[in-house]
């Protein structure tokens, strides 16, 4: 623990947290966070993300003959006399990457772990876990009974998972192999997944903010694109990217719009239950009430919504159940949901199993990016499976 850094962790979460804010408390929050590293730039990540930008793109990179070093300890060999590594990185939560250009001619990506990040990520996750006992008292006073700390635990779990590189890299073939097939989708092909440092074949593109001034033609494909390239690993092998926001994916005009999607350190693979559970959801095949069961969630704490459960499935869901063109709106759809459930409104949230938190992600984070790209898409998303 570094009580100094602790003392910056808690003095930028704890006076949101325990006014409970709202409106521009998400912004002002992010804004403190995200020059933290580990687990603090992740939230802020997670925070911006709603508004269609990433944290990480204001985050000062870290020297590069700080970085260097490290890829030297973990791949020899790999940089040489001859390769040259552009200074401007791009750092994100646990890592920064870097373009290289190799003595063999080949152009890469380097994603470097920070130094220190893992004690410092553990040190983070100790004060979210001091702030979210506290938030776990406001729910108490409001919801029998429920707590976060098993949340918190959970996402201490994924977020110390996202360290391991060697796994990673492996579940990056895996969902380049899942994707291979689709036009207009891309993931980098793997070079090297050592301890500390992951090398991938360098797929540059355009951020979301740019794509977001592009002509509503060329939008509504590169949505459908992104809509299968994340759907249809998940629905038919299982692999949830659990980590989709705008710092994650880039696009491009070429060849008709192609999409970019990168890292997978928080992808996961969902047993066959669950899979078929997310099918039913989102095709729409059976009650959503025996789908939330199968995946895990409270029955007791969802009962009161059972009759509302087909509808509330449906409103999220809408636009990957139509054969038609269709526009994401994120706040019309947030408003039917409010008042279709009421005062019951966070029953879903607080009903959800923590196994569920890599899909949650991956679809919220999906029908962001989607709602921000502004423009009619075909989704529907039969043939998947």
């Amino acid at each position: 623990m570094k009580p100094l850094r602790a003392l910056k962790q808690a003095a930028a979460v704890a006076p949101l947290a325990m006014k409970g804010r709202k409106g521009g408390s998400r912004q002002v929050l992010a804004e403190r966070l995200a020059p933290l590293k580990g687990a603090s730039t992740k939230i802020a990540q997670l925070l911006t993300a709603r508004d269609g930008e990433d944290a990480g793109e204001t985050l000062e990179p870290l020297p590069l003959d700080q970085l260097l070093p490290i890829v030297h300890a973990a791949a020899p060999g790999l940089l040489t006399e001859g390769s040259r590594v552009e200074p401007l990185g791009r750092r994100a939560s646990l890592a920064q990457v870097h373009r290289a250009h190799l003595e063999d001619g080949r152009e890469v990506a380097l994603k470097i772990l920070l130094p220190g990040v893992g004690d410092d990520l553990r040190s983070d996750l100790s004060v979210v876990g001091w702030v979210g006992r506290r938030a776990s008292r406001r729910l108490n006073e409001r919801f029998d009974g429920v707590g976060v700390d098993e949340w918190i635990a959970a996402l201490g779990d994924e977020l110390i998972g996202e360290l391991d590189y060697r796994s990673e890299g492996e579940i990056q073939v895996r969902y380049r192999e899942a994707v291979a097939a689709f036009d207009g989708v891309l993931v980098p092909e793997l070079v090297l997944a050592e301890d500390e440092v992951l090398v991938s074949a360098w797929e540059g593109g355009s951020s979301l903010a740019d794509a977001m001034g592009w002509e509503a033609a060329l939008r509504a494909r590169l949505g459908a694109s992104l809509a299968r390239a994340v759907l249809a690993p998940m629905l038919s092998e299982g692999l949830v990217h659990g980590d989709l926001h705008p710092g994650n994916v880039a696009f491009r005009r070429e060849g008709g719009g192609e999409v970019v999607l990168y890292d997978f350190g928080a992808t996961r693979q969902v047993n066959p239950a669950a899979r078929e559970a997310w099918n039913a959801l989102l095709h729409g095949d059976g009650p959503a009430w025996d789908s939330l069961l199968a995946l895990g969630f409270d029955g007791e704490r969802l009962a009161p919504l059972r009759d509302k459960l087909d509808e509330f499935v449906a409103l999220l869901f809408a636009p990957f159940r139509s054969s038609e063109a269709v526009h994401v709106d994120g706040a019309m759809r947030k408003a039917k949901v409010e008042e279709l459930l009421g005062e019951h409104r966070m029953v879903p949230r607080l009903a959800a199993p923590t196994s569920t938190i890599p899909a949650i992600r991956t679809l919220s984070g999906l029908l962001s990016v989607l709602g921000h790209l502004d423009a009619p898409m075909e989704l529907g998303i039969d043939g998947y499976v």
